[in-house]
């Protein structure tokens, strides 16, 4: 209850009834006569947000717990009749006074002082747990463990139950941490748990315990037994009643892998998977990403067939150790080193041709733009040579006859391979993470190469047009290159 801009008072409050006025409300009492229902000790003063919790719930908010919240709230309201509700400023002055003894200095225990308050507090409402206290970026987190055997009951309002239901279950059988919001859940069977769960906001999480643990992961072609070892991969695991599971990460969290080891009396297949955080690199210049060639050459192996391995540590003692799968068929690593290679073109493309080129993980690009971009970098890192066998068909092209006979001459002599030459008209036009890029001229040279042709070169005339087929002879070699300024 408080001041309102129009001179009334404001209040927030819901006078709501214990035992239901009338016929078919929650909790219904037929034994009372009209008017015991309308009286006083039938009500109760809840804020909106219970009032309808109560009647929504009547098997669990029975007469009896109302009862006894109504009792506690009157001796408290009794209890504090009279004395001055204390502002800020009384709350700062007092906190630094009994903390300290000198409330207008600067204290650096007066936070572990608070908390160790705060704690003690909270302990004693319920010696069966532990209690740690932490405030970090305005967020003041509690975390309590059992000591021993704590039986509870927790109601969860929600629209979605089955989400809820399904979490709670793989937090039980699977290890997975269960997270939810703090104003759905009602928990009997703790004072400490009913004092945390009366403030507004917050989420309660039930957290498996976690042991650290060390994953080394390696591959092996299983043609040659050439072993590539990858990373130590730093993570924790989670028992549930029915699985081992592990979380872990490398390259500074870009590269993250997650398992799952069910009990062998469930005869059940292990579930694995590995994420790339891409954020990590966003907006980064793509010729400096961190750990870019060291994952590029992991996804690549493994798309061309490399068994994965992989075995946990701990404290230097072997866990569990993988046989070797093929992940090359799996979708995710297909995709994911087209995404690297992708990347790789344009790291090379935009370097040679001395770019800034920022990382988006948003990109989105073509099947022909990728092999155009491929063999742009093939052609800047001098990969552009092809011989007879690479080449799929013949060079054709129109020769058309002027006055000095240079083309008549080259022509003649069939009997003695040559070389020719071309030279692009037009720049090609590429973008690279959607920044556009024009390429240098492209020079291409064909090197023991000889003309065919179907025309009588005695009755060409200057402006005939003959079409030419260039027959690659031994030691054919074709050149791509750029021309550089």
């Amino acid at each position: 209850m408080g001041p309102s801009s129009n001179g009334k008072t404001n209040i927030i409050g819901v006078a709501a009834h214990i035992t239901a006025a009338s016929v078919g409300g929650p909790r219904y009492d037929e034994s009372l006569t009209l008017e015991q229902r309308i009286a006083i000790e039938n009500g109760i003063w809840l804020c909106a947000n219970c009032a309808g919790r109560i009647d929504r719930d009547v098997e669990f908010y029975t007469v009896s717990l109302l009862n006894e919240w109504k009792v506690a709230a009157e001796q408290m309201a009794h209890a504090e009749q009279g004395m001055k509700i204390p502002d800020q400023k009384f709350i700062d002055s007092s906190l630094k006074t009994a903390f300290t003894g000198m409330p207008m200095d600067f204290h650096p225990q007066a936070i572990s002082r608070i908390h160790d308050a705060s704690v003690n507090a909270l302990q004693a409402l319920d010696p069966r747990f532990s209690i740690e206290s932490t405030y970090i970026n305005g967020l003041t987190t509690y975390s309590f463990e059992a000591k021993e055997n704590v039986s509870l009951s927790m109601h969860i309002e929600s629209k979605q139950p089955e989400h809820y239901g399904l979490a709670f279950q793989k937090f039980v059988e699977e290890g997975k941490d269960f997270t939810v919001s703090a104003n759905s859940v009602l928990i009997d069977g703790s004072d400490l748990l009913k004092k945390l769960f009366e403030q507004n906001g917050g989420e309660l999480s039930l957290v498996s315990p976690k042991i650290k643990v060390l994953q080394k992961t390696w591959l092996m072609n299983a043609e040659t037994n050439e072993k590539l070892a990858f990373d130590d991969v730093h993570g924790e695991v989670s028992l549930g009643t029915k699985a081992l599971t592990f979380e872990g990460h490398a390259c500074e969290g870009i590269l993250n892998f997650k398992f799952q080891i069910f009990n062998p009396e469930l005869e059940m297949e292990s579930k694995f998977s590995l994420s790339l955080n891409y954020e990590k690199w966003e907006n980064t210049e793509i010729n400096s990403l961190p750990y870019f060639e060291k994952l590029h050459s992991l996804f690549t192996r493994m798309n061309e067939g490399w068994k994965f391995f992989t075995s946990l540590e701990r404290q230097g003692e072997l866990i569990a150790q993988s046989v070797g799968q093929d992940l090359g068929k799996h979708e995710f690593v297909y995709l994911t080193r087209n995404f690297l290679d992708y990347t790789s073109y344009c790291r090379t493309v935009a370097s040679k041709m001395k770019m800034e080129v920022k990382y988006e993980r948003s990109v989105s690009f073509t099947k022909e733009e990728i092999l155009k971009l491929k063999d742009a970098s093939d052609i800047f890192l001098g990969n552009g040579e092809f011989n007879k066998d690479q080449i799929l068909t013949n060079v054709t092209c129109q020769l058309t006859v002027d006055d000095s006979d240079n083309h008549l001459i080259i022509l003649n002599n069939t009997d003695k391979p040559t070389a020719i030459q071309t030279v692009q008209d037009i720049p090609e036009v590429m973008r690279l993470f959607g920044k556009e890029v024009v390429l240098p001229l492209m020079k291409v040279t064909f090197l023991n190469i000889l003309p065919k042709y179907d025309v009588d070169l005695t009755k060409v005339r200057p402006g005939d047009i003959i079409d030419v087929e260039w027959v690659p002879q031994d030691y054919f070699s074709c050149i791509y290159e750029y021309v550089m300024e």
